[in-house]
């Protein structure tokens, strides 16, 4: 890793006359215990030295198996995993600063995001299959429901969030356009470059632990499985629950005052179909 990365004062330094800091950082999953606090003191020392709002894109790991399928930011936050436990500490130490009056904080918490820039191994392979039109391969249950958010329509959610005072200091769930049973998404994804029906290989959790023998980010991943086979389903968003539904059905429309802003076309044509 680059020593300016490693260096409280050399990030401070960096980022005097910076209106917005978003924290945005990652590493393999085997290195989270070390870097991932890491990452967040640092980012939290830039905001509070320029005097910028945070910005910490959160996800679903914070809740662990949860006691619904319909999650709120209300919900019990109880991870059974080590990733959640170190994103639920990460994400205590900056609403902790925030109400210390420290920092100002945008915390956005997502389902799974997709889309061109960088996307998680696990959705990697189907886009790769759709272009190629060979099979892709999924996690545990292609049957099962999931939630996808494009990565375009997520930044343009956080900026909204950004501009929105109230949503400050509070976890706020930025939904997909609704729950979609996985092999369908695939579907779309195939449909969308032209590649027909998809083969879908599923594999399961002894190859999980098979493959982990020697793979230290396969072993890492492991304990996140659970998110495939008994997943979220819908994160509802308590704030503005009187919107609930359209919230589900429509998502950027609501919480971006605009239409699906994919970029690429077959994020386009995901977002079209699912929306519709």
């Amino acid at each position: 890793m680059p020593a300016d990365l490693r260096s409280r004062e050399s990030v401070v330094e960096a980022v005097h006359g910076v209106d917005v800091v978003v924290h945005a950082a990652t590493v393999p999953y085997p290195e989270w215990p070390r870097f991932v606090p890491l990452f967040a003191e640092n980012a939290l020392a830039a905001a509070e030295a320029s005097g910028a709002t945070l910005v910490f894109p959160g996800n679903v790991y914070v809740y662990g198996r949860t006691r619904s399928r319909s999650v709120t930011e209300d919900h019990p936050q109880e991870p059974h995993t080590v990733k959640g436990r170190i994103r639920l500490d990460v994400e205590r130490k900056l609403l902790h600063a925030h109400r210390d009056g420290r920092v100002d904080l945008v915390l956005p918490r997502y389902p799974d995001v997709y889309g061109p820039g960088g996307m998680h191994p696990d959705f990697l392979p189907v886009f790769e299959g759709a272009l190629s039109g060979r099979p892709c391969r999924w996690p545990l249950d292609a049957d099962a429901l999931h939630e996808f958010i494009l990565n375009d329509d997520a930044a343009e959610a956080m900026l909204k969030l950004i501009r929105t005072p109230a949503a400050h200091g509070r976890a706020v769930h930025v939904p997909g356009p609704h729950p979609i049973v996985s092999r369908d998404f695939i579907r779309l994804a195939y449909a969308a470059a032209g590649s027909g029906e998809p083969s879908v290989r599923v594999f399961g959790r002894g190859m999980y632990r098979l493959v982990g023998l020697f793979n230290s980010m396969a072993r890492a991943a492991y304990e996140m499985a659970y998110l495939f086979d008994d997943p979220i389903r819908s994160m509802d968003r308590s704030i503005d629950r009187s919107r609930e539904a359209r919230i589900r059905r429509r998502h950027t429309r609501t919480a971006c005052h605009g239409p699906w802003s994919g970029s690429e076309p077959i994020g386009q044509e995901l977002n079209t179909a699912a929306s519709s």
